[in-house]
């Protein structure tokens, strides 16, 4: 299949655009009964050529009237160049001032300069108009394009605007296939037998006959019957060519103009994005979160809410926005929108898509890695995941959604996989430095702790489970049970401390089988739950037992469930020498740590051995 590109027209009413394109492909664009009576286009047309070079290109011709902006904004969100058309009898325009500015903000930077009807004037008007061309285009994105005099009518000048239109396309880099392909539908149709059809320009990836597509917003499934580019039957739409698909399974109504065709699966679906956005000069007030506005993506049209950080952008200004749409949209980092002011009908700014799952916090707490994510854009898909990182942690498997980048991409950037999460190898090491430091100080101001509490030290790692226990098998910290503490870390008593050690032992141990209850011990409870950390106390019941004692107890306990072919509560009171208000809670104790086994009320041997 030979290279196939998509060129869009832009210019004011009249200058030319559809004339100009059906000069160029034999093919009128405007398809509608009432634009060929007014002489005037309505809406998106479409037709194509091959140029010189064996290349394939297809025209989107879009009105240039100001009531259809929003028709003309449909069709040139997805080009490789412009054809920007002006004629040399009336010259710069409005619109085509207001056409300009939405290309930039798209961000269209290849184009050709048609300046047409050169035959209706002298060569005076003809030489004024290119002089003014030059002053409009300065400091744009257009600033240099070559232009070509035209009288579309006459056929003269199409032959060098096929060749200046094929050089200009050779500087343009070709489609990206990324394996995740998206159709913005421009035009949905019903043919008598093959039913509903839709159009648009496909991108990110190939879509193939037969496959399983989904509708977004909308979510309706449907099979992919038959694909088509230039009314020319394929295998597969390729990305960034014109494609038509015949849909299985849908109707019309279903797919209107501003849906996406899309693989299920592959997209994260966003009704709130992160964004930057730039205000035009001629914008006449600040985008703030007073105005009414209407966001153009895509071929989308919906009334958007702007919640800029911190004060309301002014004009010639940027700034970033968290943008709340009324449906979900199947979005991505780097996608290009416009916004227009609803009640004066103005384009007003527009900008780039940063992030499609934002969090929820404030967004000038985000500014820094809103920042990073804009210069990340422009530097690859390892940048991106690495600015994404950068905030933390991310479910592996939604990286490519999130960034729209592929697997490969998403594996290969610098970063470790832990637990089905990706984590930034530098961000794992200043958790580490954080967690390590934390514990230094948890275990100065809780020297009787084993450790710090696991779920305070996920807290402050701030990474998932995994991650810990990644520190731990690599010895830079002690993951035990429930605490965690760096490693050699003991609990340590003081000389006060010790003192009150010693003293609670001496009790214990002086009453044997019998000691009294916890609460009447000489020490606080902090300290005889360190002691019993420690492993010098054992808890039983109300009572804490020298921790040799009760193992005593234990061995000759089970000995006797042995020997005996199994105790009662009774027979323990005679074997171990204590009265009912100690066997009862030792026998339980027993049980619990499954040195002996109940079955009715007798003990038998367990499974543990004191």
């Amino acid at each position: 299949m030979p290279e196939v590109r998509v060129v869009g027209t832009a210019g004011h009413v009249d200058h030319g655009k559809s004339t100009l394109v059906l000069a160029l492909t034999g093919r009128d664009p405007d398809r509608f009964a009432e634009e060929k009576r007014r002489g005037l286009t309505i809406d998106l047309g479409f037709a194509w050529t091959t140029l010189p070079s064996g290349r394939e290109v297809g025209f989107v011709d879009v009105p240039g009237h100001e009531r259809f902006v929003h028709n003309m904004l449909a069709g040139v969100g997805q080009l490789d160049a412009c054809v920007f058309v002006v004629a040399a009898n009336e010259g710069w325009m409005p619109q085509s001032e207001e056409h300009l500015r939405i290309l930039e903000l798209l961000g269209g930077d290849r184009g050709v300069i048609a300046l047409t009807k050169v035959d209706i004037v002298d060569a005076e008007t003809v030489e004024l108009a290119r002089l003014e061309l030059e002053e409009r285009l300065a400091g744009t994105q257009l600033a240099g394009a070559p232009v070509v005099e035209m009288a579309a009518t006459k056929g003269e000048g199409i032959d060098d605007l096929r060749a200046v239109l094929d050089s200009v396309l050779d500087t343009v880099p070709g489609a990206v296939d990324r394996g995740r392909p998206r159709l913005w539908v421009d035009r949905a149709f019903s043919l008598r037998g093959p039913g509903t059809v839709v159009t648009g320009t496909l991108s990110g990836g190939r879509l193939a006959r037969d496959v399983e597509v989904e509708v977004v917003p909308g979510g309706a499934r449907a099979r992919v019957r038959s694909v088509q580019t230039h009314e020319t039957s394929r295998p597969e739409g390729l990305p960034g060519t014109r494609t038509a698909l015949n849909l299985a399974g849908l109707s019309v109504g279903e797919v209107p103009r501003g849906t996406a065709v899309v693989r299920p699966g592959q997209w994260v679906r966003s009704a709130v994005v992160d964004a930057e956005v730039t205000v035009l000069p001629s914008a006449p007030d600040a985008i703030g979160r007073r105005g009414a506005f209407l966001l153009h993506v895509g071929t989308a049209e919906v009334e958007v809410k702007v919640r800029p950080a911190g004060g309301a952008i002014a004009p010639g200004a940027s700034g970033f926005v968290r943008l709340r749409l009324p449906h979900t949209f199947a979005l991505q980092p780097g996608d290009r929108f416009v916004i227009r002011d609803t009640g004066r009908a103005m384009t007003v700014g527009g900008g780039r898509v940063l992030d499609v799952a934002p969090p929820r916090r404030g967004l000038l707490a985000r500014l820094p890695a809103l920042a990073t994510r804009a210069q990340a854009l422009s530097l690859g898909p390892s940048a991106l995941v690495a600015a994404r990182l950068a905030e933390g942690p991310a479910r592996r498997e939604r990286l490519p959604a999130e960034l729209g980048i592929t697997e490969e991409e998403a594996a290969g950037a610098g970063h470790i996989e832990v637990g089905g999460h990706a984590i930034s190898t530098v961000a794992l090491d200043d958790a580490a430095d954080r967690l390590v430091a934390a514990l230094v100080r948890y275990h100065d101001d809780h020297h009787l702790d084993e450790g710090m509490p696991r779920p305070l030290a996920l807290s402050v790692l701030g990474l998932p489970s995994a991650a810990l226990d990644m520190l731990a098998a690599k010895g830079l910290v002690m993951a035990r049970g429930a605490v965690v503490s760096l490693p050699g870390h003991s609990v340590s008593f003081d000389a006060g401390e010790q003192e009150n050690v010693d003293r609670v032992l001496d009790v214990v141990r002086s009453s044997g089988p019998a000691p009294p209850e916890a609460s009447s011990l000489p020490a606080g409870r902090d300290l005889l739950e360190a002691m019993v950390k420690q492993g010098l106390l054992e808890p039983v019941g109300p009572f804490l037992y020298d921790a040799s004692v009760f193992r005593g107890m234990a061995a000759a306990a089970r000995e006797a469930a042995s020997v005996e072919g199994g105790v009662t509560v009774s027979r323990l009171r005679e074997v171990l020498g204590i009265t009912r208000k100690h066997a009862v809670p030792v026998a339980e104790a027993l049980d619990q740590r499954k040195v002996t086994v109940r079955r009715g009320d007798a003990r038998f041997p367990g499974p543990t051995i004191p």
